[in-house]
């Protein structure tokens, strides 16, 4: 979500997905929070994302819900996808 520039550029709202992926994660998160290697891969993600490291310091958390993910791709035009975590 933060690192691959083609998902930034054909994933319609981006920065609200990637809002809500974070949240998510975090809610996911609390397990690793102290292992070495979840340390570095957020360190990792703020060094290249300077979204994720503006909003990994706001500590927003949220479920999973059902999700609409519009998408414009140039080969293939606009797709809408409809998913959920179970």
């Amino acid at each position: 979500m933060f690192t691959d520039l083609s998902l930034r550029r054909t994933l319609l709202d981006w920065e609200g997905h990637a809002q809500r992926a974070l949240a998510q994660f975090r809610a996911a998160c609390d397990r690793n929070a102290g292992n070495p290697w979840f340390i570095e891969l957020v360190e990792d993600l703020q060094r290249v994302s300077p979204e994720f490291r503006q909003w990994w310091s706001r500590h927003d958390v949220q479920g999973r819900p059902v999700e609409r993910k519009d998408y414009e791709h140039p080969n293939v035009g606009h797709s809408v996808i409809y998913h959920t975590m179970l």
